[in-house]
């Protein structure tokens, strides 16, 4: 019987959708791949080490302005 409700409360289920995932080859893609590469180099990297961070936050920062 779950598949036959329906909630009152809140947008109906019917009318919320996400948007299609961006294509590989997308720019959009390249940076979701550089922000998370970034993020598993920077799992091991202790928060004294500041050149590591530094560059990594300008790496990011610089696709922002792109």
């Amino acid at each position: 019987m779950a598949g036959l409700a329906f909630d009152l409360e809140g947008p109906d289920s019917h009318a919320c959708s996400i948007p299609p995932a961006p294509r590989f080859d997308s720019a959009e893609e390249a940076g979701e791949m550089v922000e998370l590469y970034w993020i598993a180099l920077a799992r091991d990297v202790p928060f004294t080490d500041k050149d590591k961070a530094m560059k990594a936050i300008k790496e990011l920062f610089s696709l922002v302005d792109e």
